[in-house]
């Protein structure tokens, strides 16, 4: 319903003006990731119209990271450069696969011809970095036919590539009920599907970024890690500096200093909450001082690849070893496997280890460690 999404744009807009009311207007933004799944869903003109609300309240920084999702099923003609013209310089788009079996049996019909279409548009447009996001582990992709989508989307020249890893939780997504369990790749396929992947990654002169994310050495994301200036935060990679992230919109995460917080997840209940001049903050959490020396080191190892110990020591009055003993430990399957080094000043991840990173960094959470350790033990009756 398209009248409904514009009152939901109307409220985000006035959402956006409340924000600003708290925070102070004119406050500088170095970076907007407009996403949610498909923001084209709105017309060029009145996705203008937001940025220019946005422009209105704040100062956004010409030639900072300005990106947005789109759904090439749904670019009209001359997107691109209109979207350019609204200064964006950065796209992420959607492609979960290109083979027609898969295709089919995800029920999300994608053409080659229009996402290829769409990818040249937006070069011509000059946009400094165009991104494929893929899906690993739908159901019948098999590594061959994987690759066969790999080498399509290759060819058509995008700066970054990034898969996914596919997650079968048809009890949560309404979206997901009609796919059959038994059509999805086993792990071993899947960890052939991975493999293959980095290969031909490689091979076409994509560098491994690491969790998944492939860069071409002129992309933006590229530089950053062979400069040293890779950040990571609960959005994933950026390339620019920790800073404090406002988010907008239904379910949104905001970050700001040691706290954040969450937008209402429903857009019904969002769009009432604003409409009654509400902020439509629905849960927040404050950072103790162990959640913030655990950011630290997982946040240096998913963007740096390393952790220098003596550095979290100073800046977090602890003794490393002795805090974090029973996590060194935890690493210990990974050292052995060639993965993680550990010494008495670094606790660095090898290149093959880059794969793993998630894994790895969340060795140190405290709070997954739990909830496993909850799921694992047996109710007392």
């Amino acid at each position: 319903s398209h009248a409904r999404a514009l009152d939901y744009l109307r409220q985000l807009e006035r959402e956006i003006g409340m924000l600003a009311a708290e925070i102070g207007h004119g406050q500088q933004v170095t970076r907007m990731y407009w996403g949610g799944g498909t923001p084209n869903f709105f017309r060029p003109d009145e996705l203008a119209g937001l940025a220019g609300t946005i422009r209105g309240l704040f100062r956004v920084r010409p030639g900072g990271d300005h990106a947005i999702e789109i759904d090439p099923r749904n670019a009209e003609p001359e997107l691109a450069a209109r979207l350019a013209a609204i200064g964006f310089n950065r796209l992420a788009i959607r492609v979960p696969d290109l083979d027609p079996e898969v295709l089919r049996a995800v029920r999300r019909p994608q053409a080659a011809a229009s996402t290829a279409g769409f990818i040249a548009d937006a070069h011509e447009a000059g946009f400094r970095s165009i991104g494929l996001e893929l899906v690993c582990g739908l159901p019948r992709q098999t590594a061959k036919s994987f690759l066969r989508t790999l080498e399509e989307l290759i060819a058509m020249g995008p700066t970054r590539i990034t898969l996914h890893d596919y997650r079968h939780q048809p009890q949560r997504y309404r979206n997901q009920r009609h796919i059959r369990a038994a059509e999805l790749p086993s792990l071993a396929e899947l960890t052939s599907l991975h493999a293959r992947a980095h290969e031909r990654l490689a091979a076409a002169d994509y560098e491994f970024i690491g969790a998944g994310h492939f860069a071409r050495p002129d992309d933006p994301l590229a530089r950053a890690l062979r400069a040293g200036h890779l950040d990571w935060d609960c959005h994933g990679y950026s390339t620019q500096p920790e800073s404090d992230l406002i988010g907008l919109g239904a379910s949104a995460i905001s970050r700001v200093g040691a706290s954040y917080a969450q937008n209402l997840r429903s857009p019904d209940e969002y769009v009432e909450a604003v409409r009654q001049g509400l902020l439509p903050v629905a849960r927040g959490i404050e950072l103790d001082a162990d959640d913030l020396v655990r950011r630290a080191v997982i946040n240096g190892l998913c963007a740096a690849g390393r952790v220098a110990i003596e550095s979290i020591e100073i800046a977090h009055l602890i003794n490393f070893q002795g805090y974090f003993a029973a996590e060194i430990r935890t690493l210990d399957p990974w050292v052995d496997a060639g993965l993680v080094e550990v010494d008495e000043e670094w606790i660095a991840v090898t290149p093959p280890g880059r794969r793993y990173l998630r894994a790895i960094g969340a060795c140190f959470d405290r709070y997954q460690r739990e909830s496993v350790r909850r799921a694992n033990v047996d109710p007392i009756l």
